[in-house]
């Protein structure tokens, strides 16, 4: 299981071992969705990044959405 929720971003598939990961969201230290961080995924669309995610016990779906075009900066 992870505890945050990082993308490595590069140009190029070959530099993935030597990029550092960016952290884009970190749960709360409790809550629905605080533990059990499992499978993100990112997905663009209508000019929004928005990653989905399971967590907690029972692996609920949760989704984070950011406007910026970007996905590591952003709210």
């Amino acid at each position: 299981m992870q505890s945050s929720i990082v993308i490595y971003k590069t140009k190029a598939m070959l530099q993935l071992k030597i990029v550092k990961p960016v952290v884009v969201w970190t749960p709360p230290d409790s809550g629905d969705y605080s533990k059990e961080l499992w499978a993100p995924e990112i997905h663009f669309i209508d000019n929004k990044f928005y990653i989905y995610f399971t967590a907690d016990d029972f692996h609920q779906i949760y989704c984070l959405e950011n406007p910026s075009n970007d996905p590591t900066t952003g709210n």
